[in-house]
Formats: C-alpha cells, structure tokens, sequence
C-alpha cells in the first residue's frame, strides 16, 4: 500500500487541486481512480492480495497513509453533501467504504480490452452512486425491507 497508497493520495490531491466544483470534484475523483487502479493494475494487484502479510512496522506506515486518504475521501463527500448533492442522511462514512470497493477492486476485474475505459466506468460508478439505480417508477425503499 505504500506506493498504491502514495498513488491515490497524489490522484485525490490532484482532484482537489483542480477545482473547487464538488459535483467536478466528484466526477473526477471517481474517474481518476479508476484510471490510477487500471494504469498500476500489477501493482495494486500485488499489493492487496498481500497486504494480510505485512510485518507489524509496515502494516502502521500503510494505516497512516490509508487513513489519510480516507479522511480526504470523507471531506470530498461533506463537501458534495454540503452543495446538495448527496443526501444530508447519507453515511459518510458507508459511502466511503462503498466507493472505495468499487473502484478498489477494478484491479481485479478491470480488462485494457474490454468495452469500457476507466473513465467510462467512473463516470458510471458516479452516475450510480449520486442518481440511484432504482426504477423511479417502483416504490419507496421499504420494498428492500420485505
């Protein structure tokens, strides 16, 4: 996670960097790390299927750098709450977490030849995640319920 970590805490920071817009902010974020998993595919690969082994030292360094990262990520979602684009009872905190495996495991199952690019997919993601994926025409969400 330390080079991973580093990749998409420079990803995060560029999107902050380069527009104050959250619903930009957003759009890019998603986009950006899709395409930083999909650019570093072996790495990230290496680096989460291993990452139960790491030796204590290391294992905090990495904890360190993904709260970091984390806590940008939660401030990047108040924010687009704060403009009305999630929302307020929303959990940042589950949404993060929700967002991170979404994007996370496109080491896994992201293919260069495949239908999509990365920007693509996160556009998709995004459009998923702030419009729902639910049929406006269904009922409320209490039909989850039973």
């Amino acid at each position: 996670m330390g080079i991973t970590g580093a990749l998409l805490l420079r990803q995060l920071e560029d999107v902050k960097a380069a527009t104050a817009d959250p619903e930009q902010r957003m759009r890019l974020f998603m986009r950006g790390r899709i395409a930083v998993v999909a650019r570093h595919q072996d790495l990230f690969t290496v680096t989460w299927q291993e990452r139960a082994i790491l030796g204590s030292g290391s294992y905090s360094r990495l904890a360190a750098t993904a709260e970091r990262y984390r806590d940008s990520v939660r401030s990047l979602i108040d924010d687009a709450k704060e403009a009305g684009l999630i929302r307020p009872e929303v959990d940042t905190h589950l949404l993060m977490l929700a967002i991170d495996g979404m994007t996370g495991c496109a080491y896994f199952w992201y293919r260069e030849q495949g239908a999509l690019r990365p920007a693509e997919i996160g556009d998709a993601f995004r459009d998923m995640l702030l419009g729902g994926v639910a049929d406006p025409g269904l009922p409320g969400p209490d039909i989850a319920a039973n």
